[in-house]
């Protein structure tokens, strides 16, 4: 696996250093309540909307795995510094050995990591944001998440603007596939499927499903490029 290359313009909180695949990891420190976890390539025209989102929702950090963008993504978040990490990550097969070096060198620096790609928005039903549906289930050590597909929204071309706004329109029903949110601590990797984490032995309370209260909203944009997973209430 080849190892990502030190970025001085990370985007980690001053005091710390850039991560990079191979790198050793630091003291088992728990910083944050909740973090993402995200693999980015050439995602500059979403990535603010993600960010301003999330925080809204009470996310405390999150974890860029820049996979060669075209622009940097610790040019894109420059102003968002204090509240992310930004790892360069080249090569093939980047999505695998982001978890697993997020695996080995971060997780326990976060009680919740939720693992999303940069078109993906939750909105509760039932709480006032992510971070309070999380302190209801925090006796939880997994959740997980259906995806609900949505289309193109009869867009011909690529509308300006972000994702939630210009993607309104979704199926009646959820995916079978889901999005996971893990506890660091009882996260082992991510081995048989992407989309599901491996726990550590003995947790209590293994992954459950969230669909009553949590919706992925999974777009396929037939524009220019195929957004995914997004989360919201409501009908459609």
């Amino acid at each position: 696996m080849p190892d990502a290359q030190d970025d001085d313009m990370t985007g980690r909180p001053a005091g710390t250093s850039a991560g990079t695949i191979g790198s050793p990891p630091g003291g088992p420190t728990q910083k944050h309540f909740l973090s993402l976890l995200t693999p980015v390539r050439d995602e500059e025209s979403y990535l603010i909307e993600f960010i301003n989102y999330y925080l809204i929702h009470g996310v405390d950090h999150f974890y860029f795995y820049d996979n060669d963008s075209k622009i940097p993504v610790a040019d894109v978040i420059r102003e968002y510094r204090d509240v992310c990490s930004v790892m360069r990550a080249p090569g093939d097969a980047v999505q695998s050995r982001a978890y697993q070096h997020f695996c080995k060198h971060y997780k326990h620096e976060t009680r919740w990591v939720a693992v999303f790609d940069i078109d993906e928005f939750v909105l509760p039903h039932n709480h006032g944001s992510f971070r309070e549906f999380l302190l209801d289930n925090d006796y939880c050590d997994g959740i997980g998440i259906n995806w609900v597909m949505f289309g193109d929204g009869h867009h011909k071309m690529r509308p300006d603007g972000g994702v939630i706004a210009n993607y309104l329109y979704r199926q009646a029903g959820q995916h079978p596939c889901i999005k996971s949110i893990v506890k660091g601590m009882s996260l082992v990797g991510f081995f048989d499927n992407p989309h599901v984490a491996t726990l550590c032995e003995g947790v209590e309370n293994e992954l459950i499903a969230a669909s009553r209260e949590l919706n992925t909203r999974k777009i396929t944009a037939g524009c220019s490029r195929r957004t995914k997973a997004t989360m919201r209430s409501g009908k459609r």
